[in-house]
């Protein structure tokens, strides 16, 4: 039992009649992010939304109060309301590496994330592959997986990276530009930037900030330590920034191609799913065509 709740519910949209649709093989998304969570349901082929809830905490939460004010969630959440076979749980982790396919052993992976971070002894290494011939290794809490371990049968749950998703839109928007460009989700307190050419990650890192100037000085840091200049590099930001905030009103200063991402996905969806193309969501909808690959 959760003695207060430390969550509002942000959005709760339902595909029309929904309650008529109840195919067997329906698979959801569930983001976890330290300011809340998401749950974004779809059909078996992963090409049409049937629904989508978002919390968010009311405070900073430790991983266990987390965890807690989820499950109490789940009563009146998608994931009652529908027959979903697969759930794909997708966590944003501060601590996480690189590594190319020639230099990433299974057995070997903790010691490298171990060199690049101060990994908590709470946490437990993962891995997982992307298109480019190299592996994200990152760390989870093990409460989030021990409580999915109990509480969902093992063959409907599968654990993802957050930031593997976005790392795989930044390298296919790369594609399509004769220049590198950079990509940042910005939370409230943390942002991961990234550089991309070609098909290929130049920078990718995570900064946590406290104020609007910290914010400037690390997007500043990533061009600079890849030679870009600020007032000509395309710049995509996602996240929490909104318009005509003081942060997005510094950066536009100093960042001469500064523009909101935009959902390209060609996901089918009723109106009310509209704002899933909102810079807010493009994570989340990040995340649909990087498991469709693996």
């Amino acid at each position: 039992m959760v003695a207060q709740l430390n969550y509002t519910v942000f959005q709760k949209l339902r595909t029309h009649g929904l309650g008529s649709e109840q195919a067997p093989n329906n698979q959801a998304i569930v983001q976890i992010k330290p300011q809340g969570v998401r749950i974004l349901a779809l059909d078996e082929n992963l090409n049409r939304v049937l629904a989508l809830d978002d919390i968010q905490f009311t405070k900073t939460l430790a991983t266990s109060e987390q965890i807690s004010q989820f499950q109490h969630f789940i009563a009146e959440s998608l994931l009652s309301e529908l027959q979903i076979s697969k759930i794909w749980f997708c966590y944003s982790s501060p601590f996480f590496t690189l590594l190319p396919e020639d230099l990433f052993h299974k057995e070997k992976m903790e010691l490298a994330l171990h060199q690049v971070c101060d990994l908590p002894p709470s946490f437990i290494v993962q891995n997982e592959p992307l298109h480019i011939e190299a592996q994200i290794v990152y760390g989870l809490p093990k409460a989030w997986k021990d409580w999915t371990n109990l509480v969902f049968d093992t063959q409907e749950v599968c654990w993802v990276c957050n930031e593997a998703g976005f790392i795989e839109s930044g390298l296919h928007l790369s594609m399509h530009s004769e220049s590198k460009i950079c990509m940042a989700v910005i939370e409230n307190d943390y942002l991961f930037f990234g550089v991309f050419s070609e098909n290929k990650p130049v920078f990718f890192n995570r900064f946590s900030y406290k104020t609007e100037n910290d914010l400037l000085y690390f997007c500043l840091l990533g061009m600079q330590e890849t030679g870009l200049e600020p007032q000509s590099t395309r710049f995509i930001v996602c996240g929490s920034l909104l318009p005509g905030s003081i942060g997005m009103e510094k950066l536009s200063r100093y960042f001469g191609e500064i523009e909101f991402a935009r959902s390209v996905s060609d996901i089918h969806s009723e109106s009310q799913f509209d704002l899933l193309r909102h810079h807010n969501y493009f994570d989340l909808i990040s995340q649909v065509s990087h498991i469709q690959s693996l």
